[in-house]
């Protein structure tokens, strides 16, 4: 009987062991599953995807932009970007078109394990009205260890008229080397200046993050010779399309603000600041 009662303690301490072990584990990290075979870790939740669109609301007849946003970045899986399409006539369509069978979730964007961020898709729209996106993440892969297929749908706003203002869009995102400190990348950026039909005429000016090295830039700007980091003008312009390329090594994180203030000054008025441009691997 006693040898019985010990063997029955002992099971009991072992389970208790065990189970402090497990509630520790998951107390250290909730979003922390099993190793898998290559050593890898994976989040046991699927990353959180959002939509954004610049600019907000369209605008027909200019450069459209909608982008696509994981977070955590997955090191597996894809995640792709679905624009709503009328059936017949392909052209895009609201997201409550697809409920009711007359239009299509349509890819026009898809981004795998290891490229860059955001996922983009850029169009120039030609009538106003709402068009559909959809987002999702997949997980994908023998070591995926993400779990559910988190998705999100919206509508995108398009206007008619001209949209006065600054605004700044991520076009390009090279990854250039890569070491234990970090990634340099090398960024392309446009600042869209709209002043509509005022005809304002002014200073566009702005600066990069520490770091940061100017690789090209629209010419006619210059550079200021005071600021600690680079801070790029350009004198007596108007609208247009203000493009900058530069370098700069980040260390892996999400949302990290790739670019300074920015704004544009004219006679008896200002735009800015912008919102600063963010970016996630």
């Amino acid at each position: 009987m006693k040898q019985k009662i010990a063997i029955l303690l002992g099971t009991l301490f072992a389970s208790s062991i065990l189970f402090f072990a497990c509630q520790k584990d998951v107390k250290q990290s909730s979003l922390l599953s099993s190793n898998s075979s290559n050593g890898t870790v994976h989040p046991v939740i699927a990353p959180y995807t959002s939509i954004t669109f610049n600019p907000d609301p369209g605008q027909v007849g200019q450069n459209f932009t909608a982008s696509v946003s994981l977070d955590p970045v997955p090191d597996c899986g894809k995640a792709q970007l679905e624009q709503a399409q009328d059936n017949i006539t392909g052209a895009p369509a609201p997201k409550e078109a697809v409920a009711a069978g007359t239009a299509s979730w349509v890819t026009v964007a898809e981004w795998n394990a290891g490229d860059a961020m955001p996922l983009s898709y850029s169009y120039t729209p030609q009538t106003t009205g709402l068009v559909g996106y959809r987002a999702h993440y997949e997980p994908g892969g023998g070591q995926c260890g993400y779990t559910g297929r988190p998705a999100v749908s919206v509508n995108a706003t398009i206007a008619d008229g001209c949209l006065e203002g600054l605004f700044p869009q991520l076009a390009g995102a090279i990854p250039l080397t890569t070491d234990a400190k970090g990634t340099v990348w090398q960024f392309t950026v446009i600042y869209h200046l709209n002043t509509c039909t005022n005809g304002y005429t002014g200073k566009l000016q702005g600066g990069l993050i520490a770091g940061a090295t100017l690789v090209s830039a629209t010419p006619g700007y210059s550079v200021s010779a005071k600021a600690k980091s680079t801070v790029l003008s350009w004198s007596n312009v108007s609208d247009g399309d203000y493009e900058i390329v530069y370098k700069v090594k980040l260390a892996p994180g999400n949302d990290t603000p790739i670019t300074g203030e920015w704004s544009f000054k004219y006679a008896g008025g200002l735009y800015g600041y912008t919102d600063r441009v963010n970016f996630s691997f």
